[in-house]
């Protein structure tokens, strides 16, 4: 038999990234006495106080961690499954434990009336992980108040703002922000976080359009930033003025992973840049699909790491292999766009190109010739018109 010290780290690295509830522990410690007694008498099993386990099921986790640190969770809109909102009272049960929090992941309706007043009457100190999502999206986004205390590691808000200019701000590895239809954050606060954070690690933007002509930067005044461990990148719905200043402002040597869709590209300069700026998970995917359809007078290009052959995959890398998803719609021809990326490739890469036109699917042909890939060649009926 283990060491009670040793079972306990076992089961604790198991139970790392579940939500395990009340119920669920109480029935692992039924295993036997030896688990049972080492469940219920140590507080890290029982630091997930969430809405979703029930009324009952909160009270015992504090019950049985008096003193470690928490993670909460509070789905306000779920809150008919149990026919009454849960949240007012949970809240009066945690706010005396707030010092303990470590991690806050609150969904909630833009007009729930404790959703603000929560975060105005609490400290949180220890917070180090922060998920806020205001569902449905609101036009001008809910400024909630974080308050002093230690550095955010990881930071992801939906149509929430917060005071931009906070040095909680400072050292982040994960940052997530989404539906931002207002001014806030600027592009010149945006670029004072991303200065901030060295070991950032995780950049996703999402719907991201501020208003005010001077919420955005010309190429010639933005200073360049490298973020040497950013390996994962997603960026959604932006302003094409947006997706340029930010090309040319990140510096990105160790990303693996890019997920990016632009939406009726009229700015054609900022194109190049992006596929410069994924040119290494472009030539390190082994397995490419590229898409290139046209409907009426408008252009998709999307370009997918993704298996499409019976090529067996190697089982013995630690790491996961570069990826890209980039997604590019446009009007006019793309034939400039599918020479660039075919100058990215060589004979370590298999692409299928997919394509509704006759026009595209020849251009292809001579390019991907010239650039020594294994190619195949899908052409498609055109759309009726």
């Amino acid at each position: 038999m283990l060491p009670a010290e040793l079972m306990i780290e076992v089961l604790l690295f198991a139970l790392e990234d579940t939500r395990w509830s009340p119920v669920d522990l109480q029935r692992l410690a039924s295993v036997c006495k030896y688990w049972r007694d080492m469940i219920l008498g140590t507080p890290g099993f029982w630091h997930v106080f969430d809405s979703r386990h029930g009324h009952q099921a909160c009270p015992l986790v504090l019950a049985r961690n008096r003193i470690g640190p928490l993670d909460v969770h509070m789905a306000g809109r779920e809150a008919p499954w149990y026919n009454t909102d849960l949240i007012p009272q949970l809240i009066q049960l945690i706010t005396p434990e707030s010092q303990r929090i470590r991690s806050l992941h609150f969904t909630v309706h833009p007009n729930t009336p404790y959703f603000q007043p929560f975060f105005e009457t609490i400290s949180l100190p220890s917070l180090t992980s922060l998920t806020v999502s205001v569902w449905p999206e609101t036009v001008v986004p809910v400024p909630i108040h974080i308050g002093d205390g230690a550095p955010f590691r990881h930071l992801s808000l939906d149509s929430v703002t917060i005071p931009w200019d906070t040095p909680r701000l400072h050292g982040l590895e994960v940052l997530s922000l989404s539906n931002f239809h207002h001014s806030t954050p600027t592009f010149e606060q945006l670029h004072r976080i991303l200065c901030s954070t060295p070991f950032l690690r995780h950049l996703s933007l999402c719907n991201w359009k501020p208003r005010s002509p001077r919420d955005y930067l010309t190429a010639e005044e933005i200073t360049p930033i490298t973020l040497p461990l950013l390996t994962n990148l997603e960026i959604r719905s932006l302003l094409e003025r947006n997706n340029l200043s930010l090309l040319s402002m990140l510096d990105l040597p160790s990303l693996r992973k890019v997920h990016w869709v632009g939406e009726n590209v009229l700015l054609l300069e900022w194109v190049p840049q992006l596929l410069r700026l994924s040119a290494l998970c472009i030539k390190s995917s082994p397995e490419l699909v590229i898409s290139c359809r046209l409907s009426g007078s408008i252009w998709t290009l999307n370009i997918t790491s993704k298996r499409w052959t019976n090529t067996p995959v190697e089982k013995d890398s630690v790491e996961p292999r570069p990826s890209v998803d980039l997604r590019i719609k446009k009007a006019g021809n793309v034939s400039a766009l599918v020479e660039q990326v075919a100058m990215l490739l060589s004979d370590c890469n298999e692409v299928l190109f997919e394509t509704n036109s006759e026009q595209a699917a020849k251009s292809a042909r001579k390019q991907f010739l010239r650039s020594g890939a294994f190619f195949k060649v899908n052409v498609s009926p055109p759309p009726r018109s």
